[in-house]
């Protein structure tokens, strides 16, 4: 659900792309956008929804897109950039290509209550 309103919240005001995202094209098709949130600054910035569209996974566009989020990003001169992201194996190559960026674990997170952690917060400083 919290998904469907961001995407819902985007495709309804995409000016706000012009300032905390981006939308990424290939032969002028979209096939990815990263968002982050400036609200917490200059504490943090968090990524959001870095995301590549199914087909195109696994070419490198989504290491390519982060890399741009991050020169953007650091433009804000945040303390610390921070991203969530899923702790099942599906979320995997997400959390490899955070690593290799020079994310480093911070917290496990419990979602909507659930005894388990189903996600993993990543910080750059």
């Amino acid at each position: 659900q919290e998904w469907r309103k961001f995407d819902d919240l985007i495709y309804d005001n995409l000016d706000i792309m012009e300032g905390c995202g981006f939308i990424t094209e290939l032969e002028g098709q979209p096939v990815g956008f990263a968002s982050w949130d400036t609200r917490m600054m200059p504490k943090h910035v968090e990524l959001g929804h870095n995301c590549i569209i199914t087909p195109h996974k696994g070419k490198g566009i989504g290491k390519k897109q982060l890399a741009h989020a991050l020169e953007l990003v650091r433009e804000l001169e945040p303390a610390r950039i921070i991203v969530k992201t899923g702790d099942i194996p599906f979320f995997e190559p997400a959390r490899r290509m955070y690593r290799s960026a020079g994310f480093r674990p911070k917290r496990r997170i419990h979602l909507m209550g659930k005894a388990v952690p189903e996600a993993i917060e990543y910080e750059l400083r």
